[in-house]
């Protein structure tokens, strides 16, 4: 038999809220089938994540809770949603990042709390080289333009596999890198590029990582007393910046109050900012607060990086172009 069904569909309410488009939404996962979902997340290109829940007494939907980032060098979100027991929610961006928060309900209040979640390349990994201390952390080079570094993450027995560091964030494809020195972290990276970049792992890298690995970095740490806290990546520039503690806690600041429309003053979110660190960062603390500085530049191809490698003991490079 025929049988036809007729739906009327009106306007009910409009989430005001999010300053670009739309990517993603998601209505929170309904344990009672019996009552209707009343709450929604939104991913928006504005860089925010909003929940939006239904007010009994105004009859409207309102923005309960917003999470996301204000400023900085990413994009925005391409999605979102709930976990199925409606504890969590994601986001992933751009660059293939994600971020996770857990949801808390205190006094009537909705708390969402970053919480720690996988991270890595979202292009081709060209090159992979364990450091020379046996093996303790792994690089890896992309063409994403990336070099990240993954180790373990131990607490209470568990241990894990993260990434705790993007040394090198270029404007080129990465092809390869190679550890260098016998006692020093070091490494040399070649990109699509004519330019061989060394890396020295900075003070504030060292600290974290031992307290994230559990790995005794003693002696590294104390040759690292004069070694710059962190970097950072200029605005339209290739080359990560040393940034010592007097740069960190005072150039920085005057400078920007002498000439508030400088480089520099306009891209305040990218500058370093020492942190401490018991778990693996959060993709925002990636991307600005885990470079190496560059120490130096090897010059001599004509033409673009292909290869790299270095003798077991650290002490001789060679590459090779195309």
């Amino acid at each position: 038999d025929e049988f036809s069904i007729n739906v009327n569909v009106e306007l009910y309410s409009i989430l005001l809220g999010h300053e670009e488009a739309i990517y993603g939404l998601c209505w929170y996962p309904n344990t009672d089938l019996k009552k209707a979902a009343t709450t929604i997340l939104s991913a928006s290109m504005d860089k925010s994540m909003v929940l939006w829940t239904f007010d009994d007494n105004q009859k409207m939907y309102i923005d309960k809770a917003r999470v996301g980032e204000v400023g900085g060098n990413t994009l925005g979100f391409y999605g979102c949603t709930f976990s199925p027991c409606g504890s969590y929610i994601l986001g992933h961006g751009y660059e293939g990042a994600l971020h996770l928060w857990k949801i808390e309900e205190i006094d009537n209040r909705i708390n969402l709390v970053p919480q720690v979640i996988n991270s890595g390349h979202f292009n081709t990994v060209e090159d992979c080289c364990w450091d020379k201390h046996s093996g303790r952390y792994l690089l890896s080079v992309s063409t994403d333009q990336t070099t990240r570094l993954h180790a373990e993450w131990k607490r209470d027995e568990i241990i894990s596999w993260h990434e705790i560091g993007r040394p090198q964030i270029h404007g080129y494809e990465m092809k390869c890198l190679a550890f260098i020195g016998s006692n020093q972290q070091r490494f040399v990276s070649g990109a699509d590029e004519k330019i061989l970049r060394v890396f020295e792992a900075p003070k504030n890298f060292l600290e974290n990582f031992s307290r994230i690995t559990k790995i005794n970095v003693d002696e590294d740490i104390a040759r690292a007393q004069s070694l710059p806290e962190g970097a950072n990546v200029p605005a339209l520039g290739l080359s990560n910046k040393a940034i010592f503690d007097s740069d960190e806690n005072q150039t920085t600041t005057i400078a920007n109050d002498e000439n508030p429309m400088t480089v520099d003053a306009l891209y305040k979110e990218g500058f370093f900012k020492a942190t401490v660190l018991s778990e693996p960062p959060l993709e925002e603390h990636l991307l600005q607060n885990t470079l190496w500085p560059e120490i130096q530049k090897l010059y001599g191809h004509g033409y673009e990086i292909i290869a790299v490698a270095s003798n077991p003991s650290g002490s001789i490079v060679a590459s090779s172009c195309k």
